[in-house]
């Protein structure tokens, strides 16, 4: 998608952004979005933090700024790029909290997906370390802790990565 910001990308006939905000508004949570760039426009969706950082770190860097704004011990994620349409995802991950998981992620379609799920709070050294290794990739992350799954097929859910599979 080149360097155009996903999550404020049409989708029919909506930001991707604003399906998973649709779903999560409907629930009893706080909301907060985590963005570097087009702060306004996001602004303007819900409260909107950034990492921080002076280079992109990706993802680690908002589940790290996360809980540094939050005093909450598990949070929960999920990728502006992924236009899910049913609330009953987001109650498999809270059915699935316990204090023996680090972590509680889906496996769509046999593929991990570290990026839409929970953290606990515990998990922020690892984090920490990853970013201060250079490492940024939410899947090596996911890789060092210990992850309750949530497995789910289902050929729709998906992210969208490419400008094609927005129309």
């Amino acid at each position: 998608m080149g360097y155009r910001n996903k999550g404020l990308l049409p989708y029919q006939g909506k930001p991707l952004i604003c399906w998973p905000l649709d779903i999560i508004d409907a629930l009893p949570r706080q909301v907060m979005i985590s963005a570097n760039n087009d702060l306004t426009q996001y602004r303007a969706l819900a409260p909107t933090f950034t990492d921080g950082s002076p280079s992109l770190i990706g993802p680690l860097g908002g589940i790290l700024s996360a809980f540094q704004q939050t005093n909450h011990d598990w949070l929960g994620f999920i990728p502006c790029d992924m236009p899910v349409s049913s609330s009953t995802l987001f109650t498999n991950i809270e059915e699935k909290l316990t204090d023996s998981f680090d972590a509680v992620l889906y496996r769509i379609n046999g593929r991990a997906n570290p990026l839409f799920g929970a953290y606990h709070r515990r998990c922020l050294a690892q984090v920490e370390m990853l970013i201060t290794e250079g490492n940024y990739r939410a899947s090596c992350l996911a890789d060092a802790l210990d992850v309750g799954w949530v497995d789910v097929e289902d050929p729709t859910l998906t992210n969208v990565n490419y400008l094609h599979q927005l129309k």
